[in-house]
């Protein structure tokens, strides 16, 4: 528990070091407006990707009667048995500019497919 602690007890302490109008800079700063809207917007277009996608693989495979399902589903949730820095470390290993919004979109909505 002491081990789970120590990153707090780092943070509590540098942030009590600072004033309150250098926090309030540190938190109000236009970079930090753009990494939120970044992240918000990486958020929802992978949802929504997923679940669209989820769903519709999900469905194809449980209502359309198909030749090789059960390879289909293997397939459908490999991903699972792979870490997705491992995943995401293939993906760059294999094509160096792929980088990027898209990519990590790209990434992170295959990583998370099979979730769904």
């Amino acid at each position: 528990m002491a081990l789970v602690l120590i990153p707090i007890f780092y943070l509590v302490t540098r942030a009590s070091q600072k004033s309150l109008d250098q926090i309030q800079d540190l938190l109000f700063r236009q970079k930090t407006f753009d990494v939120i809207a970044t992240t918000s917007l990486l958020v929802l277009m992978v949802v929504l990707l997923t679940a669209f996608f989820g769903v519709l693989i999900a469905a194809g495979l449980h209502f359309v009667d198909m030749p090789y399902r059960a390879a289909l589903l293997i397939f459908a949730v490999l991903p699972l048995a792979i870490p997705s820095y491992v995943f995401t470390y293939t993906w760059i290993a294999l094509i160096p500019s792929f980088s990027g919004f898209m990519a990590a979109v790209f990434i992170l909505f295959l990583t998370t497919l099979p979730y769904v």
